[in-house]
């Protein structure tokens, strides 16, 4: 119901993610048989997180959203613990942000 959204990205704009390995989703139905929601959800992780881009694109063109996304793949994993790869993630993050600070305070203005 926010008429307004910022929406940070951990991977470039045009990132989608590819469907499940067929041989993981097999191990994992075999080893989590008695969570078949979990497994079904893991299935499907792929189909949501794009549908989700998708509706942040979405919100983003007809104004309800503000994207700000790396420029390019930021190679720091989920469970990143490397502290220099950490810090490198973080200063793009801030320069990405530093660029587009000016539009940003814009939108923020701007009343629907």
């Amino acid at each position: 119901g926010n008429e307004k959204n910022i929406v940070i990205l951990t991977r470039p704009r045009d990132y989608r993610k590819k469907r499940t390995n067929g041989m993981l989703l097999k191990v994992m139905k075999r080893k989590y048989r008695d969570y078949p929601n979990m497994v079904a959800s893991y299935e499907k992780r792929a189909q949501t997180y794009n549908q989700s881009l998708e509706l942040v694109a979405a919100e983003e063109e007809t104004g309800r959203a503000f994207v700000i996304a790396p420029m390019g793949d930021l190679d720091i994993g989920r469970t990143e613990r490397n502290p220099e790869k950490m810090k490198k993630a973080y200063r793009e993050g801030y320069y990405v942000t530093e660029g587009l600070l000016e539009k940003l305070q814009k939108y923020l203005k701007e009343i629907k």
